[in-house]
């Protein structure tokens, strides 16, 4: 069974823990891939970790960005794997230094000092992190492990400028949903952005919109109740009354 060194330390390395969970747990799936490979990830690395490709072309994007794999000519590697994970001596090769020079010797291992990593580095390491994330959980709460490539996708596809100003006008409404948003997003991918005095139309018309959808899925609610209250009023009423002793 192959096996790889795991530092306490990365509890105080600002680059493992921007990671979000998701990323986190890949992150460590790569690194059990990686052992039994010298530190590389081979070609099929994604199945090896249990990943869809596409996510696991998407993780190694972002670990590649953050500085935790090291990406040369289309090959990857864990970074720092073989100053981290340095080989142990045998026993063989031990006993063999103690003959040659009797007396005991002490095997050091290579200094595993970290990079020494300043509250600029940790601010670099947090703009990293996708923006539409931070005015998500800015707008409607955490992001969920569903929303992430849900969001990730958006930021690929909508200039940054259209998404600021969609979730703006997202909290402006009062609208606490992502397909607000999305709706936005989405028309002026198709009709291109509109002007202020536009804008202000766009957004009570689309304020409406959002209202009544809400409204219409509550009306088809309480229809739905009324309906199987009557058909349970049915059944009850289509019952024999029973006879009473006489």
């Amino acid at each position: 069974m192959k096996w790889f060194r795991f530092y306490s330390e990365v509890i105080n390395d600002p680059k493992v823990q921007a990671l979000d969970p998701l990323l986190f747990k890949a992150w460590v799936n790569l690194l059990c891939v990686a052992a039994g490979h010298d530190g590389h990830l081979p070609g099929g690395s994604h199945v090896i970790a249990r990943m869809r490709l596409d996510y696991f072309q998407r993780v190694l994007n972002r670990l590649v960005r953050v500085g935790l794999v090291v990406s040369k000519e289309g090959a990857y590697t864990m970074h720092n794997w073989d100053k981290r994970q340095w080989k142990s001596d045998t026993s063989n090769e031990r006993v063999q230094r103690y003959r040659k020079t009797q007396r005991n010797v002490t095997v050091t291992p290579p200094d595993t000092d970290t990079d020494t990593d300043t509250e600029a580095d940790t601010e670099r390491l947090l703009l990293l992190r996708p923006q539409i994330f931070a005015l998500y959980e800015r707008t409607f709460g955490l992001v969920s492990a569903a929303m992430q490539p849900v969001l990730e996708d958006a930021e690929q596809r909508f200039p940054a400028e259209w998404i600021d100003a969609a979730f703006q006008e997202a909290a402006e409404n009062r609208a606490r949903s992502w397909r607000y948003v999305e709706a936005i997003l989405k028309r002026w991918e198709q009709e291109g952005p509109a002007d202020d005095q536009e804008g202000d139309d766009y957004r009570a018309e689309d304020a409406d919109d959002w209202n009544e959808e809400r409204e219409a899925k509550l009306q088809e609610q309480m229809a739905q109740t009324k309906r199987e209250a009557d058909q349970l009023y049915d059944r009850l009423a289509a019952r024999p009354l029973s006879q009473s002793a006489s």
